[in-house]
């Protein structure tokens, strides 16, 4: 986690990392702090997670619960923005290594946009919480862990991976973009908040989608 420590994830805002002992579990858990010029440190973790200890198992790291709301340092109580909560998930994501996994719970009150997108059959990546994944470049497959177990695997989450390599990339990127237009021509009978915000983002990603198969194409007509 040394590399995130002290990261700007804002004008003037930054994050602060504090790790704890390793669990009878394998895991070691984390806490991310908000720093701002304005207000000081937050009084309470922003989010916690956890990651492996063990080198041998597939590198993955898990945010367990994100806090919308936080009290500084002072008193105020300031709501994070989405702009800052998207750069907090590019920091976590910069420490995932190609085919390694970010997970993101989406039961926490800040999240429940994420929550309700995917009760009403928006594609994961879709939701505010998969594009920002997709966004940090551990979305060439997003997968939806609501019904784990049963719900006995602990809190609602996403699991967004990191492509292997480019070609890993494009063909998730291949097998994606007919799932977004899908969604897209048959979205008309959403909530209309559920409906603009995940037409939007799925048009991103989309968008984003066909030009990195252009780019791949272009890289082979090169070639040949």
């Amino acid at each position: 986690m040394a590399p995130i420590d002290g990261a700007a994830v804002g004008e003037q805002v930054s994050i602060h990392v504090d790790v704890g002992a390793r669990t009878i579990t394998g895991h070691r858990r984390f806490r991310l702090w908000l720093e701002a010029a304005e207000h000081g440190r937050s009084l309470v973790p922003v989010l916690h997670g956890q990651h492996p200890v063990a080198h041998d198992t597939l590198p993955w790291l898990e945010v367990t619960r994100f806090e919308q709301q936080v009290q500084m340092d002072g008193g105020t109580v300031v709501e994070v923005p989405a702009e800052i909560d998207r750069r907090i998930v590019a920091q976590l994501a910069s420490l995932v290594p190609p085919g390694g996994h970010l997970l993101l719970e989406y039961d926490s009150p800040g999240r429940r946009m994420t929550a309700r997108s995917l009760l009403a059959g928006v594609p994961a990546v879709a939701t505010p919480l998969g594009a920002a994944l997709f966004e940090a470049g551990c979305g060439v497959v997003v997968r939806d862990w609501g019904d784990a177990l049963g719900g006995r695997a602990g809190a609602r989450r996403l699991q967004g991976t990191r492509p292997l390599h480019p070609a890993h990339a494009e063909q998730r990127a291949r097998e994606m973009l007919p799932t977004l237009r899908r969604f897209l021509a048959a979205s008309g009978d959403l909530e209309w908040d559920i409906q603009a915000a995940a037409r939007a983002l799925a048009q991103e990603v989309a968008a984003a989608l066909t030009q990195r198969l252009r780019l791949a194409a272009g890289l082979r007509a090169n070639v040949l």
